[in-house]
């Protein structure tokens, strides 16, 4: 009698300790004591806590109700066994990990010997005042990664003015994976430093609105958490941080380092900024269109990221959703504050796109409907052309179409190729000829300023 009356002492403990458990699991409380901006957005974590604490209820429940069995004795000590581990683990992991908070934003991930002083691929930022100073501002494009470092495009646009007799000196500000966020803390930070008398935006268009809208980036299975503007009655709000600064995604260490991982991350308390995505149809009697789309744009079709008008496709989708129209909007705001930044500084700003004659047509091939997960997307090279007006519109805007016909890197990478960069410089040089002086003449307040910093 006295030994079951010991089991079920220890039963009863062991299932306090889950119920325990349990209300810690409980997803108010860990939103209000463990997640820094109050909300778990994340489907997984929140599968998690429903679990754990299903599993907690579900073991207090067998141990109560088998309290003086012999059986309750094995679990109980399993349970107090697993409640000390859990509790020295955790606390263990806060301690080894404090202070790992993800990094917001990033810059280039080339060789530090190809890098400038900003940390971006690209030649030693050095000029004389007598230099012309362009800066060649944007993602992957701009990085090149498929050209040697002499044959950057920054070096051919470079070469190409020079030969027209001109004195300048190109410089790359930007890194794969940029959107015009990140683009113009970079450009902020480049002209706290350095003088630029004409900074290009090389767009990307359909991976730019995408780049902007989103506070996370993917990268593999993995999402990095990034600066990202919105808008609010038509203001630029932001940016969440600068690039580099560190981002605390929870007040537990162990927590936040999940959320890293990718299955947490900030898209969800974003989106509730954003208006509606685009509705695909239900049923659709026409063709549907079942063909292999180059330069990885088959991985676009994913109704995960089709749905929340992630995928790169989505800057083709007709009718524009209200969401795209968001984004863009977004994106003419951020290039306005760019261009005004600029002017500030006594510089100008333009645009910039380079690619195949007819390059909407690249991917989307006129007028298309796809079938997804049993939902009709309907795509068009013509929506795609009038998004790419809106952007522009108003700003001065350059485009390089490159003739030659095999101008991508690969049947897999679309980024333009080396000679296919070097055909879009010579034909860049060839526009902005009549806009740049064959010297510069330094301002009478300006000085004798020379910068010679370097990598």
């Amino acid at each position: 009698m006295k030994a079951a009356r010991v089991r079920a002492m220890w039963a009863i403990g062991a299932a306090s300790v889950c119920l325990v458990a349990g209300v810690l699991l409980e997803r108010s409380i860990v939103e209000r004591f463990l997640v820094r901006d109050g909300e778990l957005e994340s489907y997984f974590l929140q599968a998690l806590l429903f679990l754990g604490q299903l599993v907690c209820v579900v073991v207090a429940g067998w141990l109560f109700h088998h309290r003086e069995s012999r059986e309750s004795v094995g679990l109980a000590s399993a349970v107090f066994i697993g409640a000390c581990t859990v509790t020295v683990g955790i606390v263990g992991l806060e301690v080894l990990l404090y202070g790992s908070e993800a990094t917001s934003g990033w810059r280039s991930s080339s060789v530090k010997s190809e890098l400038n002083v900003l940390g971006f691929r690209g030649q030693p930022i050095e000029y004389s005042s007598e230099d012309f100073v362009i800066i060649l501002l944007g993602d992957s494009q701009v990085e090149a990664k498929a050209c040697a470092y002499d044959w950057m495009p920054e070096r051919r646009l470079q070469h190409f003015l020079g030969a027209k007799g001109k004195r300048v000196k190109v410089f790359t500000v930007g890194a794969a994976g940029y959107g015009q966020d990140q683009e113009f803390l970079a450009l902020q930070g480049y002209l706290s430093r350095f003088r630029a008398d004409l900074v290009i935006v090389w767009l990307t268009p359909s991976n730019d609105v995408n780049d902007n809208l989103w506070p996370t980036f993917y990268r593999g299975k993995s999402r990095h958490p990034k600066p990202t503007f919105r808008l609010e009655d038509g203001k630029l709000i932001g940016p969440t941080e600068q690039i580099g600064e560190s981002v605390a995604l929870s007040r537990s260490a162990v927590i936040s380092r999940v959320r890293q991982l990718g299955e947490g991350d900030r898209d969800h308390s974003f989106e509730k900024w954003y208006p509606d995505p685009y509705t695909p149809r239900d049923q659709y009697d026409g063709p549907v269109v079942r063909r292999t789309y180059p330069y990885g744009m088959s991985g676009a079709f994913n109704e995960g990221v089709l749905r929340n008008d992630r995928s790169g496709l989505s800057f083709y989708l007709m009718p524009r959703s209200p969401r795209i129209t968001y984004a863009l909007d977004l994106m003419r705001q951020i290039l306005t504050e760019m261009e005004r930044t600029v002017s500030q500084k006594q510089g100008r700003l333009a645009l910039f796109t380079a690619g195949p004659i007819d390059e909407m047509s690249v991917i989307v091939q006129g007028h298309e409907v796809l079938e997804v997960a049993g939902k009709y997307y309907e795509i068009s090279s013509e929506q795609g052309l009038a998004n790419l007006e809106y952007i522009t519109r108003g700003l001065s805007y350059y485009h390089s179409s490159v003739t030659q016909s095999s101008w991508a890197v690969g049947p897999d990478d679309g980024h333009l190729n080396e000679h296919a960069v070097d055909e879009a410089m010579a034909n860049l040089a060839d526009q902005l000829n009549s806009r740049v002086p064959a010297v510069r003449i330094p301002p009478a307040n300006e000085g004798n300023n020379l910068s010679s910093h370097g990598s």
